[in-house]
């Protein structure tokens, strides 16, 4: 695939749904299971859902190895690595950061 030229190369499209499968999955999944969760039971699930995220970033970055090796590399676009732990920042932390921290101050007391 890294040899695949116009009208063949679908470098761009494979770039783009590598990011929108993050996405709906972290919408579909992550959040769901983490806003029925209160507390400290919310934090055991972020921390398994964080983990199992780095997991499948990692995999999916080696997959598709190519990309960031060729396609990527030239456009200057963010590396695969980067997009999948973008995405769950954007998606996971911004809605729950002030319900994460509550939770922690909580247990302190």
């Amino acid at each position: 695939m890294c040899t695949q030229r116009p009208p063949h190369d679908y470098s761009q499209q494979l770039y783009d749904k590598y990011k929108e499968v993050f996405e709906e999955y972290i919408q579909s999944t992550v959040l769901p299971s983490l806003r029925e969760k209160h507390d400290e039971f919310m934090l055991i699930e972020l921390v398994k859902r964080w983990a199992n995220h780095k997991i499948m970033v990692r995999w999916l970055s080696r997959f598709f190895h190519f990309l960031d090796c060729h396609f990527i590399a030239r456009r200057s676009l963010p590396r695969l690595n980067e997009v999948g732990l973008t995405c769950f920042r954007d998606l996971v932390y911004k809605e729950l950061n002030g319900k994460v921290r509550d939770a922690v101050i909580s247990i302190i007391d």
